[in-house]
């Protein structure tokens, strides 16, 4: 299978930073209070839900699942997040806590893996990586994935 073409509904995110020990906190979803797939999470439900990760996107409506839900493997340990594009052009955005302020001219690696599923058909984005100093902003664009083929 390859990797990095969104379709817009189901976008499984994984995050963490690795550079001088600071590190993205819960950036595999594990730390949360769910025991079960939970879908359509409106932004503060998520926020509540999950520690020092926000909702943040107008779309509102952001999945935390695992394997067990049938749409996919969780990339790390047992849990993934969900992003999706509505039919309206919202978005699911959401917000992940580092370990400490990032550093002007210090440099930083960001890994993630994401993967697209075909299940809704939907307009492709792709997904975009910003960076701020506030948790329910999305900032500054630093990153944004490359759109490409896979099989599903």
């Amino acid at each position: 299978m390859k990797l990095s073409r969104i379709i817009s509904c189901l976008a499984l995110v994984f995050l963490f930073l690795e550079t001088s020990g600071q590190v993205i906190l819960n950036g595999d979803f594990e730390d949360h209070n769910f025991s079960s797939c939970r879908y359509n999470l409106d932004n503060d439900q998520y926020t509540n839900s999950m520690n020092h990760l926000w909702g943040l996107g107008s779309g509102n409506e952001l999945d935390v699942q695992n394997s067990a839900c049938g749409y996919a493997e969780a990339p790390s340990n047992d849990w993934f997040v969900s992003l999706a594009k509505g039919f309206s052009g919202q978005y699911d955005e959401l917000s992940l806590k580092m370990s400490e302020p990032v550093v002007e001219g210090k440099v930083y690696e960001l890994t993630y893996f994401e993967l697209a599923a075909d299940t809704f058909e939907n307009n492709l984005i792709p997904p975009e990586i910003g960076l701020s100093a506030d948790s329910l902003s999305f900032g500054t664009v630093i990153h944004t994935s490359t759109l490409t083929d896979f099989d599903v």
